[in-house]
């Protein structure tokens, strides 16, 4: 069996081991002396066990983190929680998502309900995805000259005037109509998200606020076609599915209006 002195030595040795590893990465005397000051077999509390083995590591991380903390302006996730306009943001998000996602799940079957062969009937989520590419260049470029904003309201009621076009579908060229209106405005409110996130936040938690953004359509995304499948195995119809569609677009552009602030009126010249 091995000892506690025999645990003791090895634990000794691969520290050791280590610390010429960290060692021989220093340039400089006073690098050197730096890493040996700094690296305490006993750490303090605060600073992390892994700390004491990879003590420059660890160092240029923390002087990164304050570094940024300091210099890059922006928000931080809490103060952006703490903002009204993250919230109507993330409504926009949360209501939007079922019109997003249920096209995903429903669009073939609806097509092929209608007596639409199989193969044309999945190719309606291909034209989907290739308005969302058109859509993700297209609207970036719009988006340039109206500002970000005022497009996210604007694709927000696309895609919810969008769905009035499969509603109203009865042939496969209608339904490729709306699956490409569709993967065009859906593209288009993909692309502007983060962005828009940079604008209202700043740089300095944008990834933190972009990822708690994107939990709102989380939701839709998981229930939204699930709901939609038991809505039409109850009823026979994807019209209810529809309209409810259309209803949440419909608020979920309301939300994003929230985000357009008035431009102060220009003073008169005195």
């Amino acid at each position: 069996m091995i000892t506690e002195a025999a645990r003791e030595w090895a634990l000794k040795y691969a520290t050791i081991a280590l610390l010429g590893w960290e060692l021989s990465e220093c340039k400089t005397m006073q690098a050197t002396h730096s890493s040996i000051t700094f690296t305490a077999f006993v750490p303090s509390p605060p600073v992390p066990i892994w700390a004491n083995l990879f003590p420059l590591y660890y160092t240029s991380r923390q002087a990164s983190i304050d570094l940024e903390r300091t210099s890059i302006p922006g928000l931080s996730l809490a103060e952006a929680l703490r903002d009204r306009r993250f919230w109507w943001l993330y409504a926009s998000v949360v209501l939007a998502a079922p019109s997003m996602f249920i096209p995903f799940a429903h669009v073939s079957a609806a097509a092929r309900d209608m007596g639409i062969d199989a193969a044309s009937a999945v190719g309606l989520v291909g034209l989907i995805g290739i308005g969302s590419l058109v859509g993700r260049f297209v609207i970036g470029a719009l988006a340039d000259r109206l500002g970000r904003t005022l497009t996210l309201l604007l694709m927000q009621g696309s895609m919810g005037l969008s769905v009035l076009a499969w509603l109203s579908a009865g042939s496969y060229p209608m339904l490729a109509f709306y699956a490409l209106w569709f993967g065009l405005s859906y593209g288009g409110i993909v692309s502007l998200l983060p962005a828009l996130c940079m604008d209202l936040f700043g740089a300095r938690a944008v990834a933190s606020i972009i990822g708690t953004l994107y939990t709102g359509a989380a939701l839709g995304n998981l229930l939204g076609p699930v709901v939609a499948g038991a809505v039409f195995d109850r009823v026979g119809s994807y019209g209810p599915v529809i309209w409810a569609c259309i209803g949440l677009s419909a608020l979920a552009t309301i939300a994003s209006a929230r985000l357009i602030r008035p431009q102060p009126a220009a003073k008169a010249p005195g």
